[in-house]
């Protein structure tokens, strides 16, 4: 059996700061430990490497990584089960109630993370939400193992038919961050379209069409954004083979070395840059369309867009019939991952005006 003070080891390395006692009540996020989504993320592999587990996307939520007594839990069920017993990901769920109720209406947040890790600040952000805010986190297609459709729209029409039939009610309050701040925007357009309520669009850090090349610029997006999704999964990537170092060819599907277990194509380094030249792709011929309602735009203070969009509001105010701006502290990726209290906030004051 994993004993607590083997567990309270392992999380005091991943959260040298934390000065006090940790206990089975000890919250594991910034309220407590001080955890980030990027800490969590290195904690989930240093928690793989030292217990012999693995630990998938959907096992990330409020009653696994709430408190050290409900991740102590977990483990324990998880210890000495067969690797060919756990599930496998493909049989995930793109779609993840984080805080399922029917009291409020629900928001749902198009987590953008195109490598499977997107709950892990969500996880940070439902809890600075309130328990009363029913809360769904929507994970980007193939990190489930499962095909990528093609276009934006495609992407919004498979998580509009599973939301419909998980929420078949509105009102429906949508959120996205980077790329998947596109699919949300296509979510509440097709949605509006088939005549369900969507009283908020939050859009973060993302405009509605890839800017162009600049001669100029001060550094390539591309690359920092790759840099910081990388050092997020340093710890899973060393203990892959570099057998699988080939890049296997962008597209809507992506082949796996035979010699790769399934089960471990999502860890792999060919995979992974595979589905990131999939999205980048797919990003750069997207153009949104007209939107008759209300958008907000949470910009990222330190952010390339902000640096390279001379609009105020990244171009939105062209397709949607209002635009609100909000500015968050933080670059692309910190603003979500070490600034979620801020990001709570904004997005509960929103509710507030919405009256929902």
């Amino acid at each position: 059996m994993i004993e607590h003070d083997r567990l309270v080891a392992v999380l005091a390395r991943f959260a040298p700061g934390f000065s006090g006692a940790i206990t089975v009540d000890t919250v594991l996020t910034e309220d407590g430990l001080g955890l980030d989504s990027l800490a969590l993320a290195d904690l989930i592999s240093g928690l793989e490497r030292e217990f012999g587990v693995r630990i998938a996307e959907e096992d990330v939520g409020l009653e696994t990584f709430g408190t050290v007594g409900d991740l102590l839990r977990f483990l324990r069920s998880r210890a000495g089960r067969p690797s060919h017993n756990l599930r496998h990901a493909e049989d995930a769920s793109l779609f993840k109630a984080l805080q399922p109720g029917r009291e409020r209406a629900p928001f749902i947040m198009v987590n953008g993370d195109v490598f499977g890790d997107g709950a892990l600040y969500c996880v940070n952000l439902v809890r600075r939400l309130g328990p009363e805010r029913p809360f769904y986190s929507v994970s980007s297609h193939g990190t489930n193992g499962g095909r990528i459709p093609a276009t934006i729209e495609a992407m919004a029409a498979d998580h509009v038919h599973t939301l419909r039939a998980a929420v078949p009610d509105g009102p429906y309050l949508i959120g996205g961050f980077s790329h998947g701040a596109l699919v949300a925007f296509e979510m509440a357009r097709q949605l509006t379209a088939s005549g369900c309520r969507v009283p908020l669009v939050v859009i973060i850090d993302m405009p509605p069409a890839q800017p162009g090349p600049q001669r100029h610029a001060h550094r390539s997006t591309t690359r920092v954004l790759l840099k910081r999704l990388r050092r997020a999964a340093r710890h899973r990537l060393e203990r892959l083979k570099r057998a699988a170092a080939t890049v296997a060819p962008a597209g809507p599907t992506v082949a796996i070395p035979e010699h790769i277990d399934p089960r471990q194509r999502h860890r792999t380094p060919a995979w992974r840059e595979a589905q990131w030249k999939t999205y980048q792709r797919i990003v750069r011929l997207y153009k949104a369309g007209p939107y008759p309602g209300a958008v907000t735009v949470m910009i990222a203070r330190d952010g390339h867009y902000r640096e390279r969009l001379s609009d105020a509001t990244l171009g939105w105010r062209s397709v949607a019939g209002q635009v609100q701006t909000i500015l968050v502290p933080g670059d692309h990726l910190t603003a979500v991952t070490r600034h979620t209290t801020t990001i709570a906030r904004h997005l509960n004051r929103c509710f507030a005006r919405i009256g929902c």
